[in-house]
């Protein structure tokens, strides 16, 4: 009979501020994998790459290969993270325990009033009228997107996209841009200065059979036409570097959807733009902001 795979899971509870260090050890120890789950039945919109977002009572939870023993791994978690440790557990899984508990925690979710993100094995569809991005999560997917992507995908469910030429610039997931295709928009252009992210964008892109109305790109190799509507969900550093090329990639009256932004730093935003766009009040939520600008 074939044996099946184990695997150690060491489950530690800490706070919002602790995360990234607990994460830290448990990468050093040699974890497969590391996730983050809610550890309160908390609200919260999910962190994504670059963001700071967290739940103020985080579960952290490592994923190991079954070569040790729990106790051994206990004391080296223990070892590695010194004084001060959290309180942690420590179980062994069977291969498809792992995937149904990671599968458990993982649901579709509704942005507006008829955009949903899906992940590709729920196969219901959550409403007759719903536009479904098929979206498979990453192992720190948890429960839901950034506040800053929400308000990005709130915007899309409410936008006129037909025929519209769109550009994605910081396309990451490329979450942003297929669902835009599935608003209506005809062509995306997605950039990013990050080629693993322009390969997630591709497959997505393939897995939601709208890979040919996206094409991917290097910054420094996007040439393309300007386009009815540009995303740019990064942050307000980079953001205010790239106005005067933000600027030159929209169509005269096109839309510019600034995104990763917090609330004070709208000023700051506004001086840069206000040369070729006039900006909208901030959209917000959790602190974080979207600002809506037309070119002139």
């Amino acid at each position: 009979m074939q044996n099946t795979t184990q695997w150690l899971q060491i489950i530690v509870n800490t706070s919002a501020d602790n995360s990234d260090i607990v994460s830290g050890h448990l990468e050093s120890l040699g974890a497969l994998a590391v996730t983050l789950q809610d550890g309160a039945d908390e609200a919260l919109f999910e962190t994504v790459p670059h963001s700071e977002s967290r739940w103020q009572t985080t579960k952290v939870i490592g994923l190991f290969d079954n070569d040790r023993t729990l106790e051994t791994l206990g004391e080296q978690f223990a070892q590695q993270y010194g004084g001060n440790c959290p309180s942690f557990e420590i179980e062994l899984l069977e291969d498809d325990a792992w995937e149904r508990r990671y599968l458990e925690h993982v649901k579709p979710m509704k942005f507006g009033q008829r955009l949903w993100i899906c992940p590709s094995w729920i196969d219901a569809t959550p409403a007759p009228d719903a536009r479904i991005v098929s979206l498979d999560p990453g192992l720190a997917f948890g429960t839901g997107t950034h506040a800053t992507t929400s308000l990005c995908l709130e915007w899309i469910d409410r936008c006129d996209f037909t025929d519209k030429t769109v550009i994605d610039y910081g396309c990451g997931s490329g979450i942003l841009a297929v669902a835009a295709i599935k608003c209506g928009a005809r062509h995306v252009d997605a950039v990013d200065h990050d080629e693993q992210a322009l390969l997630a964008t591709a497959n997505n892109a393939e897995k939601n059979r709208c890979r040919d109305q996206i094409e991917v790109f290097l910054p420094d190799q996007f040439n393309g036409d300007s386009a009815d509507i540009v995303f740019a969900n990064i942050l307000a550093g980079p953001l205010i570097d790239l106005a005067e090329t933000l600027a030159a990639v929209c169509n005269s009256g096109a839309n510019l959807i600034l995104s990763g932004l917090l609330s004070y730093q709208y000023p700051a935003l506004h001086n840069a733009y206000s040369p070729w766009f006039e900006l909208g009040p901030g959209q917000e939520k959790e602190g974080w902001i979207l600002i809506e600008c037309q070119k002139r």
